[in-house]
């Protein structure tokens, strides 16, 4: 395996020599993605600064440019391991700022933080549709609060590229085209898990009166089985629905499907997953949509796995 690293915008053939291992994070929502590379030995090498650019290329595949955050290392085994975060290309919207909202839709909300970050908005219609009557957001980043609200519609803030979509939290981006990964010829293998688990039996959500400032309390549902939503809602039906949409009939069954294959950096968040050649789930899984990804770099190999979930027809 071929790694090639670049210091803010330089080659560092002595970092690309000492490397031994590299891992790389993708597909935690509206986080930042991670890397962490660790080296062998540290002799004659200039270790990068704090918040140098490290781009990674392997083998011709460009993985991204990350910021270096922390160098740690010990005696004991001669490792140094750098521990990355991707260069955040919206860091205003992941920083706690105070606004209030009020009598907008959330697709509203959407498009005005989009604006807001030289972002363009993709909202789903049926979540884009909710109503927010009036919602502070205090000491909150755009995109933890976009998330908040997106919730209670059992929704997604995906950030791809330049664009900052709202979606339905199983449900893929329909720009992507399906990423089909031959089994047979790369080698891969899958797992796979389906399980059953009783949902809440009762919910409860927090609401605002009238007057701005009481916080009461509203439940869906029955039972002993009892969670809380996060947040105060700004009415009592917002709460009402919100946690009635918690609230499924009887046993839910958990699909899971996790694949490991050669190095695939093309996928993506929210793409479409098709597996083809041979048997490798049984029959009933519905369509898959990938929803973290793991690049693990050796100087032998590198395998990419990919984790899926069934897609919301």
């Amino acid at each position: 395996m071929n790694l090639r690293i670049a210091a803010d915008g330089r080659d560092s053939p002595a970092l690309a020599r000492r490397w031994s291992a590299l891992a790389v994070s993708l597909g935690v929502g509206y986080q930042q993605d991670s890397a962490v590379l660790t080296l062998s030995g540290t002799g004659g090498v200039e270790l990068p600064r704090a918040g140098a650019a490290l781009r990674f290329v392997a083998d011709g595949a460009d993985l991204g440019e990350f910021s270096a955050r922390e160098v740690s290392g010990g005696s004991r085994d001669g490792r140094i391991v750098i521990e990355c975060a991707s260069v955040d290309p919206v860091a205003a919207a992941r920083r706690p700022r105070d606004r209030q909202w009020a009598d907008q839709t959330l697709g509203d909300i959407v498009r005005t933080v989009a604006a807001d970050n030289g972002l363009t908005a993709a909202v789903n219609p049926e979540i884009g549709a909710l109503r927010i009557s009036a919602r502070p957001q205090a000491a909150t980043s755009d995109l933890a609060f976009l998330q908040r609200l997106a919730e209670g519609r059992r929704g997604r803030v995906v950030l791809q590229e330049d664009r900052l979509i709202v979606t339905s939290a199983d449900q893929p981006v329909a720009s992507l085209p399906a990423l089909r990964v031959d089994v047979e010829a790369r080698g891969a293998w899958i797992e796979w898990r389906r399980s059953w688990s009783r949902t809440q039996q009762r919910v409860t959500a927090a609401y605002l009166l009238d007057d701005g400032a009481t916080v009461e309390t509203v439940e869906a549902g029955s039972g002993d089985t009892r969670h809380r939503l996060p947040g105060v809602y700004p009415s009592r039906g917002e709460a009402l629905a919100a946690a009635r949409s918690r609230l499924t009939a009887g046993d839910v069954s958990r699909d899971y499907v996790e694949v490991s294959t050669a190095l695939t950096p093309t996928a993506q968040i929210l793409q479409p997953l098709e597996l083809v050649g041979g048997d490798p789930i049984p029959v009933g899984f519905p369509p898959l949509v990938i929803h973290s990804i793991q690049h693990d770099l050796g100087r032998a190999a590198a395998r990419t796995v990919l984790t899926a979930r069934p897609a919301v027809a």
